[in-house]
């Protein structure tokens, strides 16, 4: 009964139908869908004799489509949500420490293969846990995040920055050189110790860097790189933080 009530709309739709199917819907019924056939009547000279047009309701069809859609397009988004929480860290919002073993194993790889430079910032926060036992964890989280951003504002869309636990943060830099590694290395010391405003408060916290490079030396593992700018932070740390040493460490 409903189709017979719309034939006189859809008469002003189709005054010169065209040959083919579609779908379409009516002005002032947004919520019913119908299809379209349109076939030709030809005799045996293939002379037109007339048209024969069919008009299918297929608005439950047409609402399941619709559904379908919605529920594929919900999935994907689940989708990339969860593969964000599975390479980022769930605080600070970086790449998280496995993710960036696999960005990085692939940088050394290019590195080598095309003899490209390539530089690590290993960063520990200096005395971060005094921040903690100052202003409370709450606060501790806020100066990590703060402190992430900043060094966000020096890196490049190629540099892969992560947390490596804790206090601590990973940068590898490609195509860098180690004087290249080094002055960026100092710059970022420089700008993370400026006043951080936390809640109304003024905090002061530092970095110790230690930086390791490659350059054309043959074949090198990723931890291994990892392990000499490991090597520089401690030595960083131990011989008066707030630094940036590079590896081969100097002991005097």
């Amino acid at each position: 009964e409903e189709l017979q009530e719309l034939i006189p709309e859809m008469r002003t739709i189709f005054v010169e139908p065209k040959e083919g199917q579609a779908e379409f819907s009516i002005p002032g019924h947004p919520s019913k869908y119908f299809e379209s056939v349109l076939s030709l009547v030809l005799n045996r000279s293939k002379v037109l004799r007339g048209r024969i047009l069919t008009i299918r309701d297929i608005t439950e069809r047409k609402k399941a489509s619709l559904e379908l859609e919605q529920v594929n397009k919900e999935l994907k988004q689940t989708e990339a949500a969860l593969q964000k929480l599975a390479i980022t860290d769930p605080l600070i919002g970086c790449f998280n420490r496995r993710h960036f073993f696999s960005l990085a194993e692939n940088e050394l790889i290019r590195a080598t293969r095309y003899n490209h430079q390539l530089s690590v910032f290993m960063i520990d926060i200096d005395y971060f846990k005094q921040v903690n036992d100052t202003y409370g964890h709450s606060v501790g989280d806020q100066v990590l995040i703060a402190i992430a951003r900043r060094i966000e504002t020096f890196l490049r869309s190629t540099d892969v920055f992560a947390r490596y636990g804790g206090e601590e943060f990973v940068i590898l830099l490609p195509e860098t050189s180690d004087a290249q590694a080094w002055q960026i290395a100092e710059r970022l010391r420089e700008k993370v110790a400026e006043p951080y405003k936390i809640n109304e408060l003024e905090i002061l916290v530092s970095i110790s860097l230690g930086v390791s490079y490659w350059s054309s030396e043959g074949e090198i593992t990723l931890d291994a790189l990892l392990d000499r700018a490991d090597q520089a932070l401690y030595a960083a740390k131990r011989t008066g933080r707030n630094q940036v040493l590079a590896w081969p460490i100097s002991e005097n």
